[in-house]
């Protein structure tokens, strides 16, 4: 049964507890375990965000304050930025003014607006819609729990294991404000390494790449649109650090091939099944050697389409394999292979660079980017030498 706590943000006591019977009434039909808390003020939510811990909440937009008027307040939205602020959660607002809402579009993905007295048209109450939206998002609080379990479990061991050990060296001589981001810097390094280690060195797509970026500046490995199609910034880092009015940065067009991938990726698929159908038969008549023949057979069609994509076209001097990007859950570029041929400058602070700065669409992630600048840096540092006039 899947237990979430959830925390309710609601001034009307009445409503408070049509709330918990709702909730129960969905606990018993959905074999789920919703537990709350309850918060009438945005005094009582934040201490409660402060000293628990959160899967989802749901939050009146307009809330009395001691003292003063209900309408003068929009306090729930102060709730949602404190809890997504310090928690990973689901918030679901509740309100009779949609517009009432502040919803920015980094929190729109985890935030939902319902609107008070909607339900005239459903079966349903309000509290039931917004329950079954939280049920929903089930599988991704799951996945974020598992998360934070791997993730406090790999830092205990690194901490005990590595910095107690050694704690004078970090302290001696370190500001308070400084050990805190050396050691978060330190740990995040460990806490990559160990769990890349743990998935035998497999990733899965969506690491490769920052989406949005999340930094002001950019970076090697940025990804930007210009005219519909996407440039990747392949200038090295220490080059950005020291950017003068009259430096330039250096991008690499991206070839989209998304239509041959879906036609390699259609034949492998239609190859592997009428392989698997093979296979079964082999192992049904009890024919070990052909069941080894045929996997060896699939072993190969699968490692030739690596090869052609995430082994850079067969590892063509010229070009590096990434990924598709999802720019949204409905939108998706590429995968592309970089053309290291095709490079073009851009002057630092020009009409162009702003542009582009402003079309950013990802950033590769930071463990991907030495094999785009290695790769560069090999292509450009080819030597050629004269051949053979006969050959004996």
């Amino acid at each position: 049964m899947n237990d979430l706590r959830i925390l309710v943000v609601e001034d009307d006591e009445p409503q408070l507890d049509t709330w918990k019977i709702q909730i129960s009434r969905f606990n018993a039909r959905n074999e789920v375990n919703f537990r709350i808390d309850t918060a009438t003020t945005l005094d009582e939510a934040e201490e409660l965000i402060f000293s628990r811990k959160y899967d989802a909440a749901i939050i009146d937009i307009r809330l009395k304050r001691k003292g003063g008027p209900k309408d003068a307040t929009h306090d729930g939205n102060e709730v949602r930025k404190r809890l997504l602020s310090s928690e990973l959660s689901v918030v679901a607002h509740v309100t009779g003014e949609p517009n009432a809402s502040d919803i920015d579009d980094d929190s729109s993905k985890v935030v939902k607006v319902f609107t008070k007295g909607g339900d005239e048209d459903h079966d349903e109450p309000i509290q039931y819609e917004i329950l079954d939206w939280i049920k929903q998002q089930i599988p991704m609080i799951l996945a974020i729990r598992q998360s934070k379990k791997l993730i406090k479990k790999q830092l205990a061991e690194v901490f005990c294991g590595s910095i107690w050990p050694r704690w004078t060296h970090w302290s001696e001589g370190s500001a308070a404000e400084f050990l805190g981001l050396s050691l978060a810097r330190h740990l995040s390094s460990h806490l990559h390494n160990e769990l890349l280690r743990d998935s035998d060195g497999k990733v899965h797509p969506e690491e490769w790449y920052f989406v949005p970026p999340n930094h002001s500046q950019f970076q090697t490995g940025d990804i930007v649109t210009d005219e519909d199609r996407q440039y990747i910034l392949v200038s090295p880092r220490c080059d950005l650090e020291r950017l003068g009015d009259k430096d330039t940065l250096l991008f690499a067009k991206m070839v989209d091939v998304s239509e041959q991938w879906s036609q390699d990726l259609g034949e492998l698929n239609a190859k592997k099944e009428s392989l698997g159908k093979v296979i079964d038969e082999a192992c049904s008549a009890g024919d070990e050697a052909k069941v080894n023949k045929e996997k060896k057979k699939l072993d190969k069609i699968e490692s030739e389409f690596r090869q052609k994509y995430s082994g850079h076209s067969r590892n063509k001097a010229s070009l590096h394999f990434l990924p598709k990007i999802h720019v949204s859950e409905t939108k998706g570029l590429g995968p592309f292979f970089v053309d290291f041929s095709y490079i073009i400058p851009v002057y630092n602070k020009s009409e162009k660079f702003i542009q582009l700065k402003s079309s950013r669409v990802a950033s590769l992630s930071p463990a991907f980017v030495p094999s785009l600048v290695q790769r560069l840096g090999s292509y450009i540092s080819r030597i050629g030498s004269p051949d053979y006039s006969n050959i004996h």
